[in-house]
C-alpha cells in the first residue's frame, strides 16, 4: 500500500476533528459575528480547510495513479 493511503486518511482524520469545530464557530451569536475577529478567524479557518482539502486531493490522485498502474502490471502478467 503507497504512503498515500496513509495520508488520505490523516487528513480525513483532521478534518473529522476540525469541521465541527468550525460548524459551531459559524452559528455563535450575531453579536460576534459582526466583529472584524470574527471574520479574520473565519478566514483562518477557510483557508485551513481548503488546504487539507486539496492535499487530501492530491493524495487520492496520487493513490488512483498508483492503483492504475499496478492493475495494468498485474493485468499484462
Amino acid at each position: 500500500m503507497p504512503f498515500s493511503s496513509g495520508a488520505i486518511r490523516w487528513a480525513s482524520g483532521i478534518l473529522d476533528r476540525f469541521l465541527p469545530l468550525f460548524v459551531k464557530y459559524t452559528e455563535l451569536t450575531e453579536t460576534v459575528t459582526k466583529s472584524e475577529e470574527y471574520h479574520e478567524v473565519f478566514k483562518l479557518f477557510e483557508a485551513i480547510k481548503e488546504k487539507i482539502e486539496k492535499y487530501q486531493t492530491e493524495k487520492k490522485t496520487d493513490f488512483y495513479k498508483f492503483v492504475d498502474l499496478k492493475c495494468i502490471d498485474n493485468l499484462k502478467l
